[in-house]
């Protein structure tokens, strides 16, 4: 059933009434939740989802599941606009396999070669359990999975089979390999390579459906991710090359995280091609996040109005100037799947970008501490849209901090001098207030918001200096941090107080 634009989930999950109260949620890549294989999967939601059940949390908010390949750690370089990361998927469910590896205590980073070692060779096993034993019905049912599926799924099981043998970007595979004609002759010589990973995405399809049942079942909705672009090396750039301009790829200018500006590297869809089926690749992209998620955010939301074109060989710094991109009429195509969307309009949004947001009425995000210290000393990054949350639109998301920033508690601890005194002022508190004190205040005052959206960085409640992701750098830092939740029981039932007080 089809979630209607705007609206809100009743606590039944065929109830599709607005409630009277916001949305208040939590957001925690599924990689840092603690896990018993590795990394942080389903089950770890289910804990989680145990955890925050009936306790006024009403909205979990994850980056993008994504797969993964090679050493890839970041979810936004995934090898498949469609395909999830089946290190994702907890053992303890996937049909036919036989051992489950014995718990492995939680780390404070994760290990991502670790976790591929656990997990992919008892999937394996499992799979050829299931190709000797498995029903009529399970086989059925695999079948009507992967034809419903079939114009995303079959290119994308033979480029990762292909992958896993290479181990290198397409481009430096064997020449008759390099396109999908040529990889299909290969994979109906390689029939079980390839179907392995197509039923690795029909387990993670079951298992996510059994997931959103529990949630909906605790009034709980998913807010998903969707990444802009696609990897250079991804099964979509590999199997539709037609679909992506030649000569030039995505970056942003010289930014807060970087002088030289950023180079993503990343693939630039062929904007008027896509606008003359009526973006259908888009709308296919839209229609199967919404079988796993409730509401989703579209990262870089201001590309799709214009985007930075970084021709290959120069530094995104060479570039002159923003490309117009496709703009509302994707919005509107968008529009059209009934999906509930936020986009992420954050770092500099030019006046003209500003009114165009408007007019799409796709809710934005506002930030807490990007109204405060370093940020408002960069005055075309708009502090003053983030800086008093009493005054955010009601159709936005309001948080304290990001995955692409610093932690609220690493902000306070760094903010200084005049700035830091300006912080407290509009916090009520004295200069030299506790630390906990001002991150408590933070936390309320988004509270108080009037935001629709209320998503906090999990360790933003848990009060810990934990950063996911620095922009602009490659390190083994990034992508990889663990928040060890249940060792925080006091600060989650004070968070929990401060949405719900007891009377």
């Amino acid at each position: 059933m089809a979630i209607p634009v705007n609206g809100w989930y009743g606590k039944d999950m065929n109830d599709f009434t607005k409630v009277s109260r916001p949305e208040i949620g939590f957001l925690t890549p599924l990689f840092s939740l603690p896990g018993q294989h590795g990394i942080g999967d389903i089950d770890s939601l289910v804990e989680l989802i145990e955890e925050v059940s009936s306790r006024g949390i009403n909205l979990l908010q994850v980056l993008p599941l994504n797969a993964l390949a090679g050493g890839e750690t970041s979810p936004y370089s995934s090898i498949s606009a469609f395909a999830n990361n089946p290190l994702y998927l907890s053992l303890k469910k996937v049909p036919y396999l036989k051992d489950v590896p014995e718990p492995v205590p939680s780390e404070n980073v994760v290990n991502y070669s670790k976790a591929i070692k656990i997990k992919m060779a008892p999937l394996r096993a499992a799979f050829e359990r299931f190709q000797g034993l498995a029903t009529d019905a399970q086989k059925e049912d695999f079948h009507s999975f992967f034809e419903s599926q079939r114009f995303w799924l079959e290119p994308y099981a033979i480029f990762h089979a292909l992958f896993e043998k290479n181990q290198c970007g397409f481009w430096d595979w064997d020449p008759s390999l390099q396109s999908l004609e040529g990889a299909s002759r290969w994979a109906s010589q390689n029939l079980d390579e390839v179907v392995f990973f197509q039923f690795l995405q029909w387990t993670f399809y079951n298992q996510w459906k059994e997931l959103r049942v529990l949630a909906r079942e605790s009034g709980i909705r998913f807010l998903g991710d969707l990444p802009l672009y696609v990897s250079k090396n991804s099964a979509d750039s590999w199997a539709s090359p037609d679909s992506f301009q030649k000569g030039i790829h995505a970056g942003v200018p010289p930014d807060l995280y970087s002088d030289e500006g950023q180079d993503w590297g990343n693939p630039i869809y062929a904007w008027d091609q896509m606008k003359e089926d009526g973006f259908a690749w888009w709308k296919q992209r839209m229609n199967w996040l919404r079988e796993f998620m409730d509401v989703v955010r579209i990262d870089h939301f201001r590309g799709i109005y214009s985007y930075w074109a970084v021709e290959d060989g120069h530094s995104p710094k060479e570039t002159r100037d923003w490309t117009p991109g496709p703009a509302t009429s994707l919005i509107n195509a968008l529009g059209e799947t009934g999906i509930e969307m936020i986009g992420e309009d954050l770092g500099y949004i030019p006046q003209e970008v500003e009114n165009w947001l408007e007019d799409v009425q796709v809710p934005g995000f506002r930030v807490l501490i990007f109204g405060f210290g370093f940020y408002s000393r960069v005055p075309e990054y708009g502090a003053h849209r983030h800086s008093n949350p009493s005054c955010y639109p009601t159709e936005s998301l309001a948080c304290t901090s990001t995955h692409d920033s610093e932690s609220l508690m690493e902000f306070i601890e760094s903010i200084e001098g005049e700035e830091r005194a300006e912080f407290c002022r509009f916090l009520e508190e004295p200069p030299g207030a506790p630390i906990e004190t001002l991150r408590k205040k933070c936390l309320q005052k988004v509270l108080e918001s009037p935001s629709r959206y209320k998503v906090f960085p999990l360790q933003d409640v848990l009060g810990e200096p934990l950063r996911v992701n620095l922009p602009g750098t490659v390190s083994e830092s990034n992508w990889s941090v663990v928040f060890p939740w249940k060792k925080y029981r006091e600060k989650l039932e004070e968070f929990y107080e401060m949405i719900e007080p007891k009377r």
